[in-house]
């Protein structure tokens, strides 16, 4: 579950009064990007962050006060505004911040009952829409959306111009939040999708790190490996599904698909190839392979005789990982996970 979401139900659950901050609009070299999030209790405990640190401390004095007028606030943050020297803001950038009061309960606000819903959402990897009116009288009003292949729930009819529904429905299909702006109406659509899936072949050394690494940075980890004495729970903790199955078994089970990234961590053909060819089956959206130049070679010679063509073949990185130098398994976990983090913004083909 995202640490935002979690955060806001203990404290609720603790009878803590909280808020959370929204960058709902950026503009120039601004740290975080639209949708950045951080959550605030009233006795100024936080988590998350909107900015790289320039303004999170006015913005939690901000928050502070609108738990206790239980009022919501649209702030603006840039270097032309008398606050910005004070604040910090200096990097060139702008960010509008939406500050929503969290209440127990709400007619149309952001309440426990939200937060909850919003919560089991994520814990089942459903995507969904939070949408929050940004109108003068009509500030903070939300209204929840379960995204169902990429298409509009009626429910957010009433809190839309007719005209906004196209561009809502771009945005879900493209996973991009932001401000639907049309005539004398601003609605902030956060549109979220489900954490990326990291599936690894190998309850190797390296693999601790990489779930370890992988699951800081939001992703979500599956493991797979037969050999209990490797894999299991002692020694992977944190990963989010373990299987002690053989590869292709696993990979039925957990139905690779398209959107997945995939990496081959054994060094042990037996493992290994099955996997490969099952995920280029699939059309992984990444598949890494911990291999030598030369054992790279020889497996996508044999992947090519089982009938996959060159082109599919060379889709697969290996040796996996940037070369950074790495030699110990941690920075071997570093430099794979930093190949992966490029390939998905679009930074590596």
């Amino acid at each position: 579950m995202d640490e935002i979401i979690s955060q806001l139900e203990q404290w609720l659950d603790a009878g803590k009064a909280a808020a959370v901050a929204i960058v709902v609009k950026k503009n120039g070299s601004a740290m975080r990007p639209v949708g950045a999030k951080m959550a605030i209790s009233a006795d100024g405990s936080m988590t998350g962050s909107i900015s790289g640190g320039c303004v999170e401390n006015a913005v939690i004095e901000e928050a502070q006060a609108c738990i206790r007028s239980g009022r919501p606030k649209l702030l603006h943050y840039g270097v032309s505004d008398d606050t910005a020297w004070s604040v910090g803001l200096m990097c060139g950038g702008e960010i509008d911040v939406l500050i929503l009061p969290v209440k127990d309960t709400s007619a149309d606000g952001l309440d426990r009952t939200v937060i909850k819903k919003i919560g089991e959402l994520q814990e089942t990897r459903q995507p969904y829409t939070l949408l929050i009116k940004l109108d003068e009288y009509q500030l903070g009003q939300t209204c929840i959306l379960e995204n169902k292949a990429g298409k509009l729930d009626p429910h957010a009819a009433a809190m839309l111009e007719p005209e906004m529904i196209p561009h809502l429905e771009e945005m879900i299909r493209t996973e991009a939040s932001g401000i639907i702006e049309m005539k004398a109406s601003r609605v902030y659509a956060d549109v979220g999708t489900p954490a990326p899936r990291l599936i690894i072949v190998g309850a190797v050394h390296t693999t601790i790190s990489l779930v370890q690494i992988a699951r800081q940075v939001g992703i979500y980890t599956i493991l797979i490996d037969p050999r209990t004495a490797f894999s299991n729970r002692e020694r992977f903790p944190q990963v989010d599904e373990l299987l002690t199955d053989w590869p292709l078994e696993g990979f039925e089970k957990v139905k690779v698909s398209r959107e997945d990234f995939v990496l081959l961590m054994t060094h042990d053909d037996k493992f290994d190839l099955p996997a490969a060819g099952a995920a280029l089956q699939a059309g992984a959206r990444y598949i890494g392979m911990l291999a030598s130049r030369t054992t790279r070679e020889r497996r996508l010679k044999l992947l090519m005789e089982e009938g996959f063509t060159k082109d599919q073949v060379e889709t697969i990185h290996a040796p996996v990982g940037l070369d950074i130098g790495a030699r110990t398994p941690e920075e071997i976990a570093l430099a794979i996970l930093a190949e992966i983090t490029a390939f998905r913004y679009g930074k590596l083909k």
